[in-house]
């Protein structure tokens, strides 16, 4: 497993007394994060209290996924074969299951109901493909696809407390 991408889930996993190996760093898609970073502030409200990300998920309803065949486990990588297939025609390329039509829903998405109500996210995060780990929190893609589903942009409130906790 790449050191620095444990993202999200190694931090929530640090905050339930799950530690990983010392010294590994983690990192959502572009930004990274130190092993510490709190995925819940001290803000009493929900939507303050969970990253953002955790309460969307819209990215895997949107994009499709697709990456080389060597990242699927069969092949020496991460991940889980079952949940990606084979690109007819591309040779090289799997692509995640549910990407590939629409409807987009990833097989990888999952609700986390542990986390709160309405909590989504990666069933695979710390074995997710490249293009999810590149894919940047706050971004303008992430802006767009949320526009899509008619949920309102990130407002730099929103996104400031997780850039600091970095």
């Amino acid at each position: 497993m790449h050191a620095l991408c444990r993202g999200l889930v190694c931090a929530l996993l640090m905050q339930l007394g799950v530690h990983p190996r010392h010294g590994d760093v983690c990192c959502a898609p572009l930004i990274f994060l130190p092993i510490e970073t709190k995925l819940f502030t001290a803000s009493p409200t929900m939507s303050e209290a969970i990253h953002p990300c955790l309460l969307c998920g819209k990215c895997c309803q949107n994009y499709r996924v697709e990456f080389s065949i060597y990242e699927l486990q069969s092949m020496g990588g991460t991940v889980p074969d079952h949940l990606a297939h084979e690109v007819p025609g591309k040779g090289n390329r799997a692509r995640m299951n549910g990407t590939e039509q629409h409807p987009v829903r990833c097989a990888a998405l999952s609700e986390l109901p542990h986390l709160g109500e309405g909590c989504v996210g990666c069933g695979i995060y710390e074995q997710r493909s490249r293009p999810c780990r590149d894919f940047p929190f706050a971004s303008y893609g992430c802006h767009d696809t949320r526009e899509k589903f008619g949920l309102p942009a990130l407002q730099e409130h929103e996104i400031t407390p997780w850039l600091e906790s970095a």
